[in-house]
């Protein structure tokens, strides 16, 4: 058995990345969507210099739901898409693979579609022909993969499976085409899930350009925010093995952990920097207040800086989403945090509104306590809070859960310092998630610096008991 290794933060086996895995079968194009916060391209790495534009609303950075994946990109519904324009080596006629992994927060409703890959233009002519197209589409009412394409002056030849492709986790997907067979096959996680039959060859499709996310005249992005990571494209037929292994290359040892993290930031980048991706596979957009920003001075063990916070109207925000909501589920908000001033009741994150209308808050009180409390309809369900001080100019990891049995534990350190069993929920509000700030009560803005943070939602990830916290920046594979 080949023994995998950890290679750039990405478990690879006998030695390569996911990366070099595709590499291997020369790609003509491969985009692995890993590219800088906030870029304006989607660079190829297939040695052709084949960079893809990126157009509308997007966000760049979060760590896909893989621990060999790396980055993802995400497109915001009907706005984000990416494209190149028309040349030579995206008009395929004959054999072909197209390869992408994607990951869908909802299903797209009857009529709607996620467009993973066109190469095609505007108009019925053999110039303009579509030259192949893959998505995965809503056919009124029942889910399918589907592969297109024309021939002569537009006709069409479309073939589609029945599939469901599972939310919240990372889809790997192959369309391939046998010229010789006439036929498409299509591929969900490494496994075949069958060939269609098609009529005619395609021909023409001199004027394609190609588009991902996007139908041909780039004016009809998908219709459901996706996330996008390593979309390749082959000039031939890729094997049954090698597809296979591909999947294997890119697979994530710890689908729980990944399925259910839904915000994760480490606060890792350049002092003063006042943008910072989430790292979690949902790639949340993090908006920046007042004069928070990150500090390299400052930094929990393992780690090279922190989120900054002065206590005065210096917070983040989060939108809203049922993922933060704490309604009869197992849950765990963590974070590294350090105390600049003491004595003061101060907020680490929450979803409290200026109305009152609470859901819960995790805070350190006046008296320097870590605190957390849970709200239904304004009156708290459960309050935890640590008989032991926090000192100011130090790093504590803290965690708080609602676990199996209805039982809600805080721990400071990974020392159990109170718990409680409640069954009941917390009310929910359309406040987005705050770091740093109690909206209900801006006087509690944060006075110091929070490390690294994580939300998970759907599993509590410690005992209730003593624990041994864990160091140094979370692993997006973890």
């Amino acid at each position: 058995m080949t023994t995998p290794i950890l290679q750039n933060n990405r478990i690879s086996l006998a030695g390569k990345t996911y990366q070099q895995t595709v590499l291997d079968d020369s790609p003509v194009g491969y985009w692995p969507c890993q590219d800088a916060f906030g870029a304006a391209t989607l660079a190829d790495v297939s040695g052709n210099a084949r960079h893809l534009t990126l157009n509308g609303t997007r966000a760049l950075g979060a760590k896909a739901m893989n621990s060999r994946l790396g980055n993802a990109i995400r497109f915001t519904a009907g706005s984000g898409f990416a494209t190149i324009s028309a040349a030579a080596w995206l008009q395929i006629l004959g054999d072909l693979t197209l390869e992408c992994w994607l990951h869908l927060e909802t299903q797209p409703t009857s009529g709607q579609e996620i467009r993973l890959f066109q190469a095609g233009a505007v108009g019925e002519t053999a110039a303009t022909n579509v030259a192949y197209f893959f998505d995965y589409i809503n056919n009124g009412g029942t889910l399918q993969l589907r592969g297109f394409h024309e021939s002569g002056s537009g006709t069409d030849n479309d073939t589609r499976v029945n599939q469901t492709l599972t939310l919240r986790e990372w889809n790997h997907l192959v369309l391939r085409r046998d010229v010789a067979a006439n036929t498409y096959e299509y591929f969900l996680n490494g496994v075949s899930l069958g060939t269609q039959g098609y009529t005619n060859d395609p021909t023409g499709a001199t004027s394609a350009f190609l588009n991902i996310n996007s139908s041909a005249a780039g004016t009809t992005p998908s219709d459901q925010t996706c996330q996008f990571a390593h979309c390749a494209i082959y000039n031939g037929q890729l094997s049954n093995a090698r597809i296979l292994e591909h999947y294997r290359a890119g697979k994530r040892p710890s689908p729980s952990a990944w399925r259910n993290t839904v915000f994760l930031c480490n606060f890792l980048g350049a002092d003063t920097a006042v943008a910072i991706p989430d790292e979690s596979s949902f790639g949340r957009a993090i908006t920046f207040s007042g004069n928070a920003q990150i500090d390299t001075a400052q930094a929990p063990p393992g780690c090279s800086s922190s989120l900054l916070l002065d206590g005065t109207g210096d917070f983040l925000t989060v939108p809203d989403h049922p993922d933060f909501e704490l309604v009869g589920n197992q849950f765990t908000i963590e974070a590294f945090v350090r105390i600049d001033t003491a004595g003061r009741l101060q907020t680490i994150c929450g979803k409290r509104d200026s109305s009152g209308a609470e859901e819960h808050t995790f805070n350190v009180n006046a008296t320097d306590n870590l605190n957390f409390s849970a709200f239904s309809g304004g009156s708290s369900i459960v309050t935890l809070t640590d008989a032991g001080a926090m000192s100011a100019a130090t790093w504590y990891h803290v965690a708080v859960q609602r676990i199996a049995g209805n039982v809600w534990t805080l721990h400071r350190d990974g020392v159990l310092v109170d718990s409680d069993t409640v069954a009941s929920s917390a009310s929910t509000n359309a406040q987005g998630w705050t770091i740093g700030r109690d909206v209900f009560n801006t006087a509690r803005d944060w006075d110091g610096w929070i490390g690294p943070m994580r939300f998970t939602h759907g599993e509590a990830r410690y005992p209730a008991a003593n624990f041994t916290p864990p160091s140094g920046p979370f692993k997006y594979y973890e």
